[in-house]
């Protein structure tokens, strides 16, 4: 018997299976507010989460459920609540995929609902690799926070243009269905996560689902860390590429038939470890036993779950973790790709090999990183009225230029650590020298910045002890912010007391190293004399004690008054002239210490730093404004502010990380 007319339907005993199983998550979240790197507002939302066979710490009440990234994302409060019971059970974060938009969740199953066998209240999960299209599925779940909701569709596809290759489905899919089980009608098992739709007022029945395998490739990975949320990132082998293009293949001389061309060798990867070059050839990938060709001039792969080609990023993705990949690379020298003609007469002799490598995450540095709140942190430091963070994924598409950065780099350059403006607040040192969020910090005080830390450092080191400089890369332009010390120190106590700058004040060592020199001389003059206070105090100590010794001696020992009162005043004198020395000294090196940073102050003006380090800069290339893009200065800012690249551009370019993007130059955006 089927619960739902048309096709497999349900079967009663899978109902009661998915019934047991399917739970309500309500989660209470905060927000971050990266750009200033502080905590953001507060929201609530509900989501749907499926138990799945585990016992993970040997306690039969502890239970263990998927559900979607996103359905957890910024929370501070879960809790659980099962399809057949009202009662909300809190609930634990496991582990976190945010590219793949899997959570891990932890509840204990209280004792009055746990009757029975516990296999009843799981989901078995299958098989996504051999879903076909047509295949019915269905799904349950919590659409806009209602009751539990049935839906059912087909399998209409892989959509190809998600990096992840998501399932395609034609079940209906509302707000609050995601992380609900995407489930096979045939055989009542789970091959996907429900994910995510396309929305409109014209669009129907086109929702998406994250393959269980994707899951299950990581699920040994997915575990607390130290008590913390673990944030499990998807391995890559660590290269970029673009597809190989005709002429290239006649370059070959009928060696190669088709492929994709290594354009970069991401540092600390596999591929970098196993001597990937950039111009080296893949034309194959084998794992799972399978080998995979790629298609003749578009990188593309014909496979059995796919009705269309898919690209080659997906067949990274699907790789195995734990395993070796076979990549069947040929080697050879090849001209820049755009200097290659058809009827170029270059002669290469390609070398056939078979690399052997698995994946990992230690790409993962610099920008390319993205940093998953509250379950990771960021460093960051406020100064001159602006915030300064590490350059990470996060901030793409948070400012123009911040895109224009990237644009300034490929994937490799990326890699490097980079030190960013986040935020400028208004009539702030910074927004008056016309700094902006994505400002790329190059040094401060002349050393060069590459970390939070170095910022901290060189802040301590005023030029000559009073002028402050920054250097920035802003849009193709350099510029500066000068401010004297003392004027800093002022404007960042009036910044704390008015909190500005939120739950983060300027970094306390920041502020002692800028303190004015004349609360240094108070402090240094309140120092002297309160040691001169101490050795008088000591003084008069040490007299009294004198004359005790001497009267409790005076009935045993003959002697003349006159000698030991002299002796006393002769200890007095010696004593006062000590802590006049003392004094004097303190004094006078407090005031050579004055006049000594009087006299490099006139050297370290502002106007005299500002006029020492003006130059223009421009690329030649006509246009004012202009802009400078990669080694090869190609690229410039029209006067109406678009960006524009020069001659030679526009060859598609791909990698792991699942951009879209244009190759100029020697450069990747």
């Amino acid at each position: 018997m089927s619960l739902l007319v048309g096709g497999a339907g349900i079967k009663n005993e899978n109902l009661s299976r998915v019934l047991n199983s399917v739970m309500k998550v309500k989660v209470n979240r905060q927000e971050q507010n990266i750009q200033q790197n502080i905590s953001g507002e507060h929201s609530s939302g509900v989501g749907t989460a499926f138990i799945i066979p585990s016992n993970p710490n040997g306690n039969k009440l502890s239970q263990l459920a998927l559900t979607c990234y996103h359905v957890v994302a910024n929370a501070t409060n879960v809790e659980v609540q099962l399809a057949k019971h009202n009662s909300p059970i809190p609930a634990l974060i496991v582990a976190v995929n945010p590219d793949n938009d899997i959570a891990l969740i932890s509840f204990n199953m209280p004792e009055k609902i746990n009757g029975g066998d516990d296999t009843s209240k799981m989901l078995e999960l299958g098989n996504s690799n051999t879903l076909s299209v047509g295949e019915e599925l269905y799904t349950a779940g919590f659409p806009l926070g209602s009751d539990i909701k049935f839906s059912q569709g087909i399998v209409s596809g892989w959509d190809a243009n998600i990096q992840t290759g998501r399932i395609s489905t034609t079940a209906a899919i509302n707000p609050g269905n995601s992380g609900g089980p995407l489930i096979r009608a045939s055989d009542g098992k789970v091959i996907g996560i429900v994910d995510s739709k396309i929305g409109g007022g014209d669009v129907a029945n086109i929702a998406f689902g994250v393959p269980i395998e994707y899951f299950k490739q990581l699920h040994t990975k997915m575990r607390m860390n130290e008590n913390k949320v673990g944030v499990i990132r998807n391995p890559v082998f660590g290269l970029c590429y673009s597809p190989l293009s005709p002429e290239m293949i006649k370059l070959s001389n009928k060696k190669i038939n088709g492929g994709i061309m290594v354009t970069n060798v991401l540092k600390h990867s596999e591929a970098e470890k196993m001597g990937l070059k950039k111009g080296d050839v893949i034309t194959s990938i084998t794992y799972a036993g399978k080998t995979y060709d790629l298609h003749k001039e578009h990188g593309q792969v014909n496979v059995s779950w796919s009705t269309q080609p898919v690209q080659f990023s997906e067949l990274l993705h699907r790789a195995p973790i734990d395993e070796l990949s076979e990549f069947h690379v040929v080697k050879f020298e090849m001209p820049p790709p755009r200097v290659i003609s058809a009827g170029s007469n270059v002669k290469v002799d390609p070398e056939t090999k078979i690399v052997k490598m698995k994946k990992s995450t230690n790409p993962y540095t610099g920008a390319l990183k993205f940093v998953h709140f509250p379950f990771e942190s960021m460093e960051s430091v406020n100064v001159l009225g602006m915030t300064l963070s590490p350059l990470r994924a996060n901030f793409l598409g948070t400012s123009p230029a911040i895109l224009a950065l990237y644009m300034k780099y490929n994937d490799l350059e990326r890699q490097n650590d980079m030190v960013i403006v986040t935020y400028v607040h208004k009539n702030s040192p910074a927004s008056k020298f016309g700094i902006i969020p994505g400002a790329h910090l190059l040094s401060f005080n002349s050393h060069a910045i590459n970390t939070i830390s170095d910022v901290i450092s060189a802040s301590k080191m005023p030029l000559g002890g009073s002028v402050l400089q920054c250097k920035f890369w802003v849009m193709g332009k350099e510029r500066e912010l000068l401010s004297d010390v003392s004027s800093a120190y002022n404007l960042e106590k009036q910044y704390e007391a008015q909190n500005v700058y939120g739950t983060k004040s300027t970094t306390a060592e920041i502020l002692d190293s800028w303190k004015p020199v004349s609360e240094i001389e108070e402090r240094t003059t309140y120092s002297a004399t309160n040691s001169v206070s101490d050795i008088e105090s000591q003084m008069t100590s040490n007299v009294q004690d004198s004359k005790q010794s001497i009267s409790e001696s005076v009935s045993e020992v003959e002697f003349d008054e006159s000698d030991w009162h002299g002796e006393l005043a002769t200890l007095v004198d010696n004593l006062k002239r000590e802590t006049k020395f003392l004094h004097e000294q303190v004094t006078q090196e407090g005031g050579n210490s004055l006049s000594a940073l009087s006299d490099n102050t006139s050297k370290f003006t502002p106007d005299a730093v500002r006029a020492k380090n003006s130059r223009k800069f421009n690329c030649g290339c006509g246009q004012d404004p202009c802009i400078t893009y990669g080694r090869n200065k190609n690229a410039h800012k029209m006067p109406n502010g678009t960006i524009m690249p020069g001659k030679n551009h526009g060859m598609d370019y791909a990698d792991e990380f699942g951009y879209s993007t244009t190759t100029w130059g020697d450069s990747a955006w």
